[in-house]
């Protein structure tokens, strides 16, 4: 999907252009929720991961460690995409974090 960059109108923009859940990737831990679509929050970076546990949803830090494969990741991410689906909130949803943005395109006054 082409939308903007931006961490929160990118998300508004997949919701907009009809995403019933985001998975957003963070390395930084960017602390994204959303007004009208659950936000899975996941990180390979297990230094986010643990400084802001709170705030991620899904941990694949051990990637990178060699000690998680890939489909063993995949399956770990599905398991959170399904159970938000059955009605698990995520973590921006406990927090209570509800970002809006709208991408402007062209000049702005």
């Amino acid at each position: 999907m082409d939308s903007p960059g931006n961490d929160i109108e990118c998300v508004s923009g997949m919701a907009a252009g009809g995403a019933h859940i985001v998975c957003f990737t963070t390395g930084r831990g960017t602390p994204t929720g959303a007004t009208v679509v659950p936000v899975v929050k996941i990180t390979v970076n297990k230094f986010t991961y643990s400084n802001m546990e709170d705030n991620m949803d899904v941990d694949v830090s051990e990637m990178l460690a060699g000690t998680l494969h890939l489909e063993q990741a995949g399956e770990r991410i599905w398991q959170e995409i399904s159970d938000v689906a059955e009605g698990k909130l995520t973590k921006s949803e406990i927090l209570g974090h509800q970002e809006f943005s709208i991408n402007r395109i062209g000049p702005s006054l």
